[in-house]
């Protein structure tokens, strides 16, 4: 019963919610556990702030590993160094609209695996 329930946990949506350019984004549990939590431990409990970068990011790149890929930014003030650093989401395009997390980590700066540009926030 233990193994059927972690399964039913792993293949389940983690959490689900929309970019600004109109696209469902989900993260299945198993991305979240067995990838995210495992390779990038500092992510655990900071799903607000991954659900914040896809929901109302500062920019979003094409990735330039895939054109099925996105590559997310935004930037929060870390709790422990009290800097600003940007959460990277990298997203892949699975059905028209609908796009899944492939992984997400904390970085210093925008950069790495981006290609062109397709969104950014306005600012008011």
């Amino acid at each position: 019963m233990k193994q059927q329930n972690q399964n039913k946990v792993q293949n389940s949506k983690h959490f689900e919610t929309v970019n600004p350019l109109g696209n469902q984004v989900i993260c299945t549990g198993q991305t979240w556990f067995g990838h995210i939590i495992e390779g990038h431990p500092v992510m655990e409990g900071r799903e607000e702030l991954v659900i914040s970068a896809l929901e109302d990011p500062d920019v979003i790149f094409d990735s330039n590993a895939s054109p099925k890929r996105s590559v997310y930014f935004k930037s929060f003030q870390s709790d422990q160094s009290n800097r600003s650093l940007y959460t990277k989401v990298v997203t892949n395009l699975t059905h028209p609209n609908v796009e899944y997390v492939v992984s997400t980590w904390p970085q210093t700066r925008i950069s790495g695996g981006i290609a062109d540009e397709k969104y950014r926030k306005r600012k008011d």
